[in-house]
C-alpha cells in the first residue's frame, strides 16, 4: 500500500505532520535553531514589507516550494522579488516629465523632493503645461491626427465619457457581469456621486470581471485606449471590487507598461481607482496577473480565504480637462 496516500485529509496532515496554518509564524514554537532570512511580511489589507529574522510562517522553513518563493538570502533578492516591500511606494514623475507614476523609491530616477505620498500632489506639479518650464522637456508622443490608430479613443476637450470601448482580448479574458455591481447608495456617497447626480446619470447595475485563468505567470487584461489632446489632461475614475491575493496573483492598474496601482490582497468593500494623464496616447490596462509560480495548497480550504482570483471593475469615467 502506497504510504503517501490516505483516505482522508486529516489523517494525511497528522501523518506527513502537514497542513499548518499559514499564518502560524515561528513565534509560536521554538526558533532558537531557525535560519534567519529576508522575507516579504504579509498584513491583511497591507502590501508586503521586506523584513529580517525568523519570525515567518513556519511553511515557508518546511515547504521547498514556499522556501523558494519567501525566503531570501539577501535584503536586494526579497525587494527584487517584492519591490514594493522595500523603501515605501509613491508617486513620481516619469523619465519624459509627462505623467505621473506609482512605484518603489528605489525605481524612481528623481530628487527626494520629487517623491509624493498622493498622486494629486505629483500631478498638481507634472501633469500639466508647468512641466515645460521645469527644465523637462513635456512630449506629445508622436502624435497627429493621421498617425493615430484608429483603435484611440478621441478625446473630446472639455468633455465626460461614460461608454468606453473596452478591449476584452482575443479570446476573451474578461466579460460583461449583469449579477454584480456597486450600489447606488455607494455611488451617490462617493467622492464621484456629485458626478452622477449632476448628469441625472441613470445607474447601469453590471460590471466587467475576469475570467480566471489558471495557467501560472500569465495575464487577463482589459484594455482602453485613448489620446489626450495638446493643451488638456485627462482623469479615468473607476471602481472596483478586488478578490485577487498573493501568492495565486495579484491586480493592476497598467498604462503604458508601467505600473501605477498596485494590489496584492482582497479588500472587502469597492474601491475607488483614479489616475491622470498628459496629452499624449495612451494604453490602459486592468491587469490580473498570475504568479510565475503556483501554490499547492487551496486556496479557500487549506489556510483560510485567499481570494477567488476574480476582480469587477465599474463605472468607469474619463474626463478631459
Amino acid at each position: 500500500e502506497d504510504p503517501k496516500l490516505h483516505d482522508d485529509r486529516d489523517e494525511c496532515c497528522e501523518f506527513h505532520n502537514a497542513c499548518q496554518s499559514i499564518a502560524t509564524t515561528a513565534s509560536a514554537m521554538d526558533v532558537s535553531s531557525r535560519e534567519e532570512y529576508w522575507y516579504p511580511h504579509i498584513v491583511a489589507g497591507t502590501r508586503p514589507v521586506c523584513v529580517y529574522g525568523n519570525d515567518y510562517p513556519v511553511m515557508y522553513d518546511d515547504n521547498d516550494h514556499y522556501t523558494e518563493l519567501f525566503l531570501f538570502h539577501t535584503e536586494q533578492d526579497c525587494c527584487d522579488a517584492y519591490p514594493e516591500g522595500c523603501n515605501g511606494l509613491y508617486w513620481y514623475p516619469n523619465k519624459e516629465g509627462t505623467e505621473c507614476v506609482h512605484g518603489p523609491e528605489s525605481m524612481a530616477e528623481v530628487d527626494k523632493e520629487d517623491l509624493y505620498e498622493s498622486e494629486e500632489e505629483c500631478c498638481a506639479k507634472w501633469c500639466n503645461d508647468d512641466s515645460m518650464n521645469l527644465g523637462i522637456e513635456k512630449k506629445d508622443p508622436a502624435f497627429s491626427e493621421s498617425s493615430t490608430s484608429s483603435d484611440f479613443l478621441l478625446l473630446e476637450p472639455n468633455s465626460e465619457v461614460t461608454n468606453l470601448p473596452w478591449d476584452f482580448g482575443e479570446p476573451p479574458q474578461w466579460r460583461i457581469d449583469d449579477t454584480v455591481s456597486i450600489t447606488s447608495d455607494l455611488l451617490a456617497s462617493s467622492k464621484w456621486g456629485m458626478y452622477w447626480s449632476s448628469k441625472d446619470e441613470s445607474f447601469d447595475p453590471h460590471s466587467f470581471t475576469n475570467i480566471p485563468s489558471e495557467e501560472e505567470g500569465t495575464a487577463s487584461d482589459l484594455t482602453l485606449k485613448f489620446h489626450v489632446p495638446d493643451g488638456y489632461v485627462a482623469t479615468l475614475r473607476c471602481f472596483a471590487l478586488i478578490n485577487t491575493h498573493m501568492p495565486f496573483e495579484w491586480f493592476q492598474l497598467v498604462v503604458n507598461g508601467s505600473t501605477r496601482h498596485e494590489y496584492h490582497q482582497a479588500i472587502e468593500d469597492w474601491i475607488e481607482i483614479m489616475t491622470g494623464f498628459a496629452p499624449g496616447d495612451y494604453t490602459v490596462m486592468f491587469r490580473i496577473q498570475n504568479t510565475e509560480s503556483a501554490p499547492v495548497f487551496d486556496r479557500q480550504v487549506d489556510f483560510g480565504n485567499y481570494g477567488t482570483g476574480r476582480v469587477w471593475v465599474d463605472q468607469c469615467q474619463i474626463t478631459c480637462h
